[in-house]
């Protein structure tokens, strides 16, 4: 049969089910516990030493004052020991006046007292038997004695003459019980400042551990662990590049993701000023002035990205901003309408609903045993669009671009437009597909915003005409029209997104051209007079030569 094991338990265990600000506050509370005792143990050994060294001091200058009193050396020598002498007058006063002394004993080289806090013991031998020294030899000391009052601390100081002899000595002292009050105060104060420490320090610690929960937003460690490993994975995950930075433009979190567009090792990135890691990153700009930055284009390197910005707030006040990004190449394939694909999509459904126009045509005039017309009829459009096919491939060596001009060719016949392809056009073939998908999405909608004006053309046939010509210089493309024109009021609002005279949910395609010519370093412009002509001019710094990055 399976044993259960036994469940840990412990001082460990009882902590590890408190709540974070039960644990933080027991170990504040017992880290300054420990710190005042021992401090307190510390302070109050030192008081005690120097309450002592205070009292050593005190009977060394009591016992100089008497030792050098011309009464006392002059008595000591020619009068007899008397409660009523001066030496004993004294003595009593320094006693009555001077705190912590508690005797004055003056005694000859004989030993004999001269005076005593008791004057029956004037006359007598000193009693402790610790005198030896200072009548021997004449020494400076403390001793610790029982004498005829207790036990006392005394100190001994030699009397002399001028001439330096030896007449007697003097012992001043204070009673141990004294001292063992001095000590018991010293006590009493610190352990009164141990237990204010305490007081204040557990406030603290209570103070301090609703201050870090109301930080951690009231979470337990375990919850932390769990959304930190969760938010790292996640982090992880993304798709997209994430890089965050403090108020002070440092980087403090950047994914795997970001280090592989960016092009840093798997360790870098983290604590450095974000100019260092992105030069062309706005993330101060946001940082400062507080407004997000949605689908932004930035270059990165050899890189195009598309990025968002996003301030982070705290308290109402920005303490940092966010990135994410993905490179524009991926963004591309996944969103094709965005580089353009939805012009050639056009186009080939429009030449395909061109040839299913003249295929009901065909199979009319057959079921109308009119064959030889159909024969002539079919040998014309055979003709019709071998030429400008021909003159098509002949002058667009990029076989994307032809296909779009090819099908862009039947959308404007089926349109009523006509659509002239300029005899002196002239495009090589592309060395990248980024070129390619920018150059279909601003000759398209170029293309469709000229057709869609011709339409509305009534007195005189609409008309289109395009020109795209390559060379070393760079690429020039113009489309001009014969339609109605653009208010001057508009031009300068014509490729902002949203922006458009003909209802709502537009405003889309010029804002496309202006933004893919914008990132290939290129210009563009329209000029246009009302009810005459509109004309659309675009350079790119793409040379026939070019075979690099743009």
């Amino acid at each position: 049969m399976r044993e259960n094991k036994k469940a840990p338990s412990g001082l460990g265990e009882f902590f590890r089910h408190l709540c974070l600000q039960t644990r933080l506050t027991l170990w504040i509370c017992s880290i300054v516990l420990l710190s005042v005792s021992v401090t307190a143990a510390l302070g109050t050994n030192r008081m005690i030493r120097n309450k002592e060294e205070e009292i050593r001091d005190l009977l060394f200058n009591v016992a100089d004052i008497v030792a050098q009193n011309p009464t006392v050396i002059n008595d000591l020598q020619w009068t007899e020991p008397s409660a009523e002498g001066a030496i004993q007058a004294l003595s009593q006063s320094l006693t009555q006046y001077i705190t912590d002394v508690s005797l004055v004993v003056v005694c000859d080289m004989d030993s004999i007292r001269y005076s005593h806090p008791n004057p029956l013991e004037i006359g007598s031998t000193m009693v402790g038997g610790d005198e030896a020294a200072v009548v021997e030899r004449g020494e400076r000391y403390v001793s610790t004695a029982e004498g005829t009052l207790g036990v006392s601390v005394r100190a001994f100081v030699p009397i002399c003459t001028r001439e330096g002899v030896q007449v007697g000595y003097v012992t001043v002292g204070t009673m141990e019980e004294s001292l063992i009050e001095e000590r018991h105060e010293v006590v009493l104060l610190s352990g009164l400042f141990l237990v204010t420490g305490l007081i204040l320090g557990t406030m603290g610690a209570i103070l301090l551990a609703r201050g870090l929960k109301k930080e951690l937003l009231d979470k337990e460690p375990e919850e932390l662990a769990r959304l930190y490993r969760e938010h790292e994975g996640m982090l992880e995950a993304l798709h997209e590049g994430v890089v965050a930075i403090d108020a002070r433009c440092q980087v403090t979190l950047i994914n795997q993701r970001a280090r592989q567009l960016i092009g840093i090792g798997d360790e870098q990135g983290l604590g450095v000023d974000i100019a260092q890691v992105m030069p062309t990153t706005r993330l101060p700009e946001v940082l400062e002035n507080g407004k997000p930055e949605y689908n932004q284009e930035q270059r990165l390197g050899s890189l195009i990205i598309i990025t968002n910005r996003i301030p982070l707030r705290q308290d109402g006040k920005v303490v940092g901003a966010i990135a994410t990004f993905q490179d524009k190449t991926q963004l591309t394939r996944l969103a094709e309408e965005m580089t353009g694909i939805k012009q050639l999509v056009a186009a080939m459904r429009a030449r395909s609903h061109e040839y299913m126009n003249r295929f009901h045509v065909v199979l009319g005039l057959l079921e109308l045993g009119e064959v030889e017309r159909a024969k002539n009829f079919i040998l014309h459009l055979q003709n019709d669009d071998r030429e400008n096919g021909e003159r098509v491939i002949r002058r667009f060596k990029d076989p994307v671009i032809a296909g779009l001009l090819t099908g862009k060719l039947s959308y404007c016949r089926e349109q009523g437009v006509e659509l002239v392809i300029q005899e002196d056009c002239w495009l090589p073939q592309l060395p990248q597909a980024e070129q390619e998908h920018s150059l279909v999405t601003i000759l398209g909608n170029l293309i469709d915003n000229s057709v869609e004006s011709c339409r509305t053309v009534a007195d005189h046939g609409g008309k289109t005409v395009v020109l795209v010509r390559q060379d070393e210089k760079g690429l020039e493309i113009r489309v001009e029209d014969n339609g109605p024109g653009i208010a001057p009021e508009n031009l300068s609002k014509i490729f902002t997104r949203g922006f458009s005279t003909k209802g709502p949910d537009r405003g889309t395609g010029l804002y496309l051209v202006c933004r893919e010519v914008e990132m290939a370093g290129g210009t563009i412009r329209a000029e246009s007079r009302p009810d005459i002509q509109t004309i659309f001019w675009v350079t790119l710094p793409w040379s026939a030569q070019q075979e690099e990055e743009y």
